[in-house]
């Protein structure tokens, strides 16, 4: 038997805490889920856990909270266990916020206002196969950089990239998982993460929303 799977809910709106959670057990897609009302009582939860790279499986955190709002959590996290999959939840998908919360790290962008049926379907693709960009994240990103980097950037010697890899990050833009690249370039999924580690290397990125998001500055793709 496999490792319980185990989610994390960090917001201090106390009702749409409890109905993600309702949610998310009715999904069945998590053994586990923690919930915290708050930054500093998620910081003091996870300074104590074992010590690893990763907390869990997946992190959705809020933008707006007192004290540490969303943005400066995930700063933290990312520093300390950079592994960990972390989703931002938030009313609003005003494009400056976007752009921060993938320059800091974030694996996804979900709307609070979104029905039952998006969110799972984006959180689901998150414990999936490696999945490399939220969907729900894609459209706002996109518009984000051609709003906040209307003009090309030169591009940088290291931003040199193959054609099979920016074939790659396209499909990545396009809301598709590692999974689902691979099955559409005819390739495996090893393939696709070698090719991965290699553009975020060349990109000088930590994450496929980071790549992604350089690319479209740089006109890659």
């Amino acid at each position: 038997m496999g490792q319980e799977r185990h989610l994390i809910i960090v917001d201090d709106d106390t009702a749409f805490r409890e109905s993600l959670r309702t949610l998310m057990r009715a999904a069945h897609l998590f053994e586990r889920i923690s919930l915290f009302a708050d930054a500093d009582q998620f910081m003091r939860w996870a300074k104590s856990a074992p010590g690893a790279e990763t907390l869990c499986d997946l992190v959705l955190m809020d933008l707006n909270m007192p004290r540490m709002n969303g943005l400066e959590l995930l700063r933290a996290v990312k520093a300390q266990w950079p592994l960990t999959c972390v989703f931002m939840l938030t009313v609003y998908d005003e494009p400056a916020q976007v752009m921060a919360a993938v320059s800091g790290g974030a694996d996804g962008y979900l709307l609070k206002g979104s029905d039952p049926e998006t969110l799972l379907q984006d959180i689901s693709q998150a414990t999936r196969h490696g999945a490399g960009l939220s969907p729900g994240l894609t459209r706002t990103l996109i518009d984000a950089v051609r709003l906040l980097s209307p003009q090309p950037v030169a591009h940088p010697p290291s931003a040199t990239l193959s054609a099979r890899q920016v074939e790659i990050l396209r499909a990545l833009s396009e809301g598709q998982s590692y999974q689902e690249a691979a099955q559409g370039l005819n390739i495996s999924l090893d393939t696709v993460r070698w090719h991965i580690r290699k553009i975020y290397g060349a990109l000088e990125v930590q994450c496929a929303a980071q790549a992604v998001a350089k690319a479209l500055t740089l006109r890659l793709i």
